[in-house]
């Protein structure tokens, strides 16, 4: 009885370079939308300048924090990195402002 064979499905559209590709369009309101929804912190968002993500400065009552919305085109390794690092940056130095 012959081997049966597996061939690799190869996605037909190309990868999408977060260098070329427009950041995300997120209205100011709808960051705050998107902060009080997800992690219960309601403030004043402010947009801040980015090469390829759309982020916000949120001013809540407690205290300043970032949003940060990715990139479509950013590999998920790529996002998870910089996650982990401010998170680490927070615990290691908690004297280090950080947006974690």
């Amino acid at each position: 009885m012959a081997a049966a064979s597996a061939q690799a499905v190869i996605s037909e559209s190309p990868q999408l370079d977060p260098l070329v590709e427009p950041p995300p369009s997120v209205a100011t309101e709808e960051a705050e939308e998107i902060a009080a929804r997800v992690f219960g912190i309601e403030g004043t968002a402010t947009p801040l300048e980015s090469e390829r993500d759309a982020n916000f400065r949120l001013e809540a009552a407690d205290a300043a924090h970032v949003l940060k919305v990715y990139n479509a085109a950013e590999p998920d390794a790529v996002a998870d990195m910089q996650t982990r690092a401010m998170l680490h940056a927070a615990v290691t130095d908690p004297s280090c402002r950080s947006p974690a």
